[in-house]
This record gives C-alpha cells, sequence and structure tokens, in this order.
C-alpha cells in the first residue's frame, strides 16, 4: 500500500510548515482506492463503475384557453404527464382527461378552484384516452404550463 503521510516525515521527504513547525495533521491515502468509483462520483471511462445522467425533459404547453387543450397526439397510451405548475390560485377547475380508474375505465381528475403551485404528476400515462387539459374559467388563461413528454 502506498502512503503519504503529513506529520513530519514521509519516505525520503520531510513537510514542514511556514516558520518551520511540524503540521499537525496526519493523512494516509491507499492508491488502490483511487481506483474504485466512489459514492456519486461519475466515470465516464467505465461502463461499469459510472450512472447515467438522467434530465427531465419536457414539452411545456401554457393553457391560454378555456377549450380542452390536447397534449401529444390525442390517443390513449401516446403521452406522459409530467406535472403542471399554476402561478396564480385558480379561479375556476381545471379538469384533465385520458386518465384510467382502477378497473382501466376512463375518467377525469379535477383540479379545484384556489389551487396553486406545482403538482406532480410523475409521469402518468393517458391510458383511458387522449391527454386533455380544460380550464373553465378565462380568468385563469396563462395561469397553468402543463409539462409534459411523448409516451
Amino acid at each position: 500500500m502506498a502512503e503519504t503521510e503529513v506529520n513530519g516525515q514521509s519516505g525520503k521527504q520531510a513537510y514542514t510548515l511556514a516558520g518551520g513547525k511540524t503540521p499537525r495533521a496526519y493523512m494516509r491515502v491507499d492508491l488502490r482506492q483511487l481506483l474504485v468509483a466512489l459514492a456519486g462520483e461519475r466515470r465516464s471511462e467505465s461502463l461499469t463503475e459510472s450512472y447515467m445522467v438522467v434530465r427531465q425533459e419536457a414539452n411545456g404547453t401554457v393553457i391560454s384557453t378555456t377549450a380542452a387543450v390536447t397534449l401529444g397526439g390525442g390517443i390513449a397510451n401516446d403521452s406522459h404527464l409530467l406535472g403542471l405548475h399554476i402561478h396564480t390560485a385558480l379561479t375556476g377547475t381545471c379538469v384533465i382527461t385520458g386518465l384510467a380508474d382502477e378497473t382501466g375505465a376512463a375518467k377525469s381528475y379535477t383540479i379545484p378552484a384556489a389551487t396553486i403551485g406545482p403538482i406532480n404528476f410523475f409521469g402518468v400515462k393517458n391510458a383511458a384516452g387522449a391527454l386533455t387539459i380544460t380550464c373553465s374559467n378565462g380568468a385563469d388563461d396563462d395561469k397553468v404550463i402543463a409539462f409534459w413528454r411523448p409516451a
């Protein structure tokens, strides 16, 4: 094991601080550890000791009408809803269609008036029809942005 000591002397070299004082710190480095990936380390030269950087890329669609806004191609299983961000409290409701209940039947999800902030949908897939968002009040135009990506 190769070692480096910072406490007086290492091999043939002596280490001293400014003013001629001996350092009090002690450090031992096992060079074999430098060949092993450390926790959280990205090692692009190795396929087995590295990790892939994951970027959450998404389309962003601002909801600016009271008509239904279709995200994706308009058919079942073609889109993932990542989330919504509502920057000002809603005056009406927003309804999301294309989702399924526990039996697989199509269900709508209603976001109530006065909702504000981010809503995470964790990439839910529109398993029961076209993924649409309808905000009921014109005063809510441009307050909602939907983050989604194709399936």
